[in-house]
């Protein structure tokens, strides 16, 4: 494909490599799109971030930013949540939180990465104030803002915060629980060790049958998240 290969070329390339873990291949990519002048647009970049990500390249992921700003794709929605996603995993959470406040509208996989960014780096107040934040603009929180909620909530030892949260799922946002949701909130309140709440939640049959052994509900509690 020597004389047709285009953007859409390596891209596919590129993602194919992310996806069976082969992202210094990946990276590599970008080096023969410039060598052979092939156009770079905000999908392939956003690609070769997730790469640098997944490495937690600082190095890959400044040259990366540095070449959007060049090409003028850094105010595209698709790059800049990669960027959130590339600070957050190298642990910048300024530059994380910078490269989200220059997206002009948000979109909600945008706020759900800047969320996970500063929960992910230990910033838990931080991030349940970003997701007030989120809906105080109008943006509708899905199934991933509250996975990310509470996780935050548990790692940071917010139970009341959290419950109030999960409450708020089906209830004010019509956000269904899933059972992610569920192993979340019960390791939550195992973890502060309300252990009696654990087990009124699944008396209620709130949980799914199969989901969890109800003759041993602290397992769940011992379940890998």
């Amino acid at each position: 494909m020597s004389f047709v290969r285009d953007r859409f070329t390596y891209t596919s390339l590129a993602k194919g490599l992310n996806q069976i873990g082969l992202h210094h291949r990946a990276l590599k990519m970008i080096l023969h799109m410039f060598h052979e002048e092939v156009d770079i647009d905000g999908f392939s970049l956003a690609c070769f971030l997730s790469a640098a990500a997944t490495l937690a390249s600082m190095e890959a992921g400044k040259q990366l930013h540095c070449c959007a700003v060049k090409l003028g794709l850094n105010h595209e929605v698709s790059v800049s949540n990669s960027l959130i996603d590339m600070y957050s995993r190298c642990k910048c959470v300024e530059d994380a939180k910078s490269a989200f406040r220059s997206i002009r509208e948000p979109s909600v996989v945008s706020w759900n990465s800047i969320i996970s960014g500063l929960a992910s780096n230990g910033c838990h107040a931080e991030a349940l104030s970003t997701s007030e934040d989120m809906i105080l603009v109008g943006a509708e929180p899905d199934g991933v803002t509250f996975a990310v909620v509470l996780s935050a909530c548990s790692h940071g030892g917010l139970v009341d915060i959290g419950i109030k949260h999960f409450n708020s799922m089906l209830n004010q946002f019509g956000v269904p629980p899933q059972k992610s949701h569920y192993t979340l909130f019960l390791d939550m309140l195992g973890q502060a060790g309300r252990l009696t709440k654990v087990a009124r939640t699944i008396e209620s049959g709130a949980v799914q049958p199969g989901f969890v052994n109800l003759q041993d509900p602290v397992g769940i509690l011992q379940a890998p998240l």
